[in-house]
């Protein structure tokens, strides 16, 4: 990917994040954290499997499925989770079978944290 459209792909995670309620934000940092203390390997799917279970909808706009890029970052820069290098292919038929970064769990870090609790700002 050129320097550019790093550029542009940053920008635009980072301006969904900010545009997004802190609601939804709570709500998929929940699930991550809850993913990231149950497995020490996940990907997106199992991030939105679990917002679903805990009650989010499956009906967010893509403005609204894109705040997770952000939470996630956000995960990565507290240090509660680490991108890998490996990927997994999506289970979901809407990813139609893209590739998705598996992310590792710091179970140290999570061990000190309240679920939600500082890691949407």
């Amino acid at each position: 990917m050129s320097t550019a459209a790093v550029a542009v792909t940053n920008a635009s995670i980072q301006q969904s994040g900010e545009n997004a309620s802190d609601e939804l934000k709570r709500q998929l940092a929940g699930a991550i954290l809850g993913v990231a203390k149950t497995k020490n390997e996940f990907t997106t799917d199992d991030v939105w499997a679990e917002f679903e279970r805990r009650g989010g909808t499956s009906y967010l706009s893509a403005a609204e499925r894109s705040v997770l890029g952000y939470v996630i970052r956000q995960g990565v820069r507290l240090g509660y989770i680490n991108a890998s290098q490996k990927a997994r292919r999506s289970k979901r038929p809407s990813s139609h079978r893209r590739l998705l970064t598996v992310f590792v769990s710091n179970q140290t870090a999570l061990s000190d944290i309240q679920e939600g609790r500082n890691y949407v700002s």
